[in-house]
């Protein structure tokens, strides 16, 4: 195999297309294809041996973190207390907007149907 070291006119030429094309592919908000992205991920779990996984999609990164603390606190039961620790971390991340964690938590606590352990405000 050959390295490539100097473009031909021709490519050149295609650079600007091919930034373009994919300058709009990384910037798309068009939903994906579930279905077609479900099977990649399963025939990839398939060729390299592994038990395919369940796979689950999510309206938001907000839909997907408040399903994740809501499971993770049914499956900790009484241990919730410790959970708060957890909360604590992801929101030592926490980016502009300033009330995202609280917004986050407000809506998970609505959702199991609890009292907040703690606040989340200075």
């Amino acid at each position: 195999m050959s390295l490539i070291e100097k473009l031909t006119p021709e490519q050149e030429a295609l650079i600007p297309v091919y930034r373009e094309k994919w300058r709009a592919i990384a910037l798309s908000t068009e939903r994906i294809d579930r279905e077609k992205a479900a099977e990649a991920v399963k025939a990839t779990y398939v060729l390299i041996g592994m038990e395919e996984p369940e796979i689950v999609f999510y309206d938001s990164p907000n839909a997907a973190l408040i399903t994740t603390l809501s499971k993770l606190s049914q499956e900790l039961g009484s241990d919730w207390d410790s959970g708060s620790a957890l909360w604590g971390e992801l929101c030592i991340y926490e980016l502009p907007p300033a009330n995202v964690c609280n917004d986050l938590e407000d809506e998970l606590y609505k959702q199991i149907d609890r009292e907040p352990l703690f606040s989340t405000e200075l």
